[in-house]
């Protein structure tokens, strides 16, 4: 089955389903659940136990999640897409190996950061997204090439922002380090904007189709061209720092344009299919986030830490967990099913990004609504990786 397929069922864009069933993706996505559960771990830590070190934590836990555990989902994401819409072999044991190893070696020198020189950390982090396009992207350039060249260009930024986030390694300051991991979080938005826009309709549609309804999620090619574009001039604004009426005014022009899109796939037709509402809840968070980050102007510095926090735990926190789900679902052949464990796992990081944004609206409660956010979502991948190792599926709930 052809999870994104063509205008009326016609020749797919290409087998996503087939593609995440390949073992770089299966890689990854277990490293980023388990590294996702991890880091958390650790910050709770750091956090309740008011720990110190020469890197601000912060820092390092919004560079872990960003370009830590939110690459290797995208990696997986790349691993699998890339041999598949260009008509390649899946990657051999060894390259994926050597991809694993690169980004090991990139969390283990940013945890032990402290006991090493800033550069050398910095080198072998960034080692990781070179990499990748060295041994998944150029070999596949001559087919597909420019699909292939967008996507190089994609990873170019993700590694831009990622060079930001050690700016203070080459004696660079000001808020270098910050813009650096806001670039990373909109780098992945764009990213669920262009794929999430072919993908959650089409799934969509199927689900209508198996359910027996007439209903079909609408796609408009005018308003997903400028949906996309609004996420990318997004990203520009919000990456160069120009703070204020810019960056409000195209993170709002991206929120109605996504919002009109997001409407149209008409996911409320599905309460009784976490498959499928679980993609529509990813791309709610997103125009939420964006809607939130508008109002910074007008609300100030809440306003956005809370559209920081709903667009990375709830849109990019969310869109992992989806994404590693039908990968593991898509492994055991049973794609379209949403097992107890996995449903509880949509839950949990739903809930966790709700407890997150509380934390900075409720009064008193910040220190209280952080630790119990930062658990839920452990939880939500402990979940995840109970899904995948178990093998349990049960039949998606038909909707009229």
């Amino acid at each position: 089955m052809n999870i994104v397929e063509g205008k009326d069922g016609a020749a797919p864009w290409f087998d996503l389903q087939g593609a995440l069933a390949r073992p770089g993706p299966q890689m990854f996505f277990a490293l980023a659940a388990l590294y996702g559960a991890a880091v958390l771990l650790v910050w709770i830590a750091v956090y309740r136990l008011h720990l110190a070190e020469p890197v601000p934590p912060v820092m390092w836990h919004a560079h872990e999640m960003v370009y830590g555990f939110a690459a290797a989902v995208a990696a997986g994401f790349v691993c699998g897409v890339v041999p598949a819409w260009s008509y390649a072999p899946a990657l051999s044991g060894r390259r994926i190996g050597a991809l694993v190893a690169v980004w090991l070696i990139g969390r283990i020198v940013m945890a032990a950061n402290y006991a090493l020189p800033p550069w050398l950390a910095a080198v072998a982090d960034l080692a990781f997204i070179p990499a990748l396009a060295a041994v998944v992207v150029v070999p596949a350039m001559r087919d597909r090439a420019l699909r292939n060249l967008a996507l190089l260009a994609w990873l170019a930024v993700v590694w831009l922002g990622d060079l930001a986030m050690h700016a203070d390694a080459f004696g660079f300051a000001g808020d270098i380090a910050e813009r650096g991991a806001r670039v990373g979080v909109d780098a992945y938005l764009l990213l669920i904007a262009i794929v999430g826009g072919a993908a959650i309709p089409a799934l969509t549609n199927r689900a209508f189709h198996d359910a027996g309804s007439r209903a079909t999620a609408l796609t408009l090619p005018w308003l997903d061209g400028l949906a996309v574009a609004s996420i990318a001039v997004y990203l520009v604004c919000d990456g160069f720092g120009w703070v204020g009426v810019p960056t409000a005014a195209a993170a709002l022009a991206a929120a109605l344009l996504n919002g009109a899109r997001l409407v149209l796939w008409r996911g409320y037709r599905f309460p009784h299919a976490p498959d499928i509402w679980i993609l529509h809840c990813l791309y709610l968070w997103m125009v939420l986030g964006l809607l939130i980050e508008a109002g910074t102007p007008i609300f100030g510095a809440v306003a956005d830490m809370a559209a920081i926090h709903v667009l990375t735990a709830g849109a990019i926190g969310t869109a992992s967990i989806a994404l590693i789900s039908w990968a593991h679902y898509a492994r055991s052949g049973h794609a379209g099913f949403a097992d107890r464990f996995t449903v509880a796992a949509y839950g949990l990081v739903t809930l966790a990004a709700v407890l997150r944004v509380a934390a900075l609206l409720v009064p008193g409660g910040f220190a209280r609504l952080v630790i119990a956010s930062g658990i839920v979502w452990v939880l939500a991948f402990v979940a995840l990786l109970i899904a995948c190792l178990s093998g349990l599926a049960v039949p998606r709930r038909s909707v009229s």
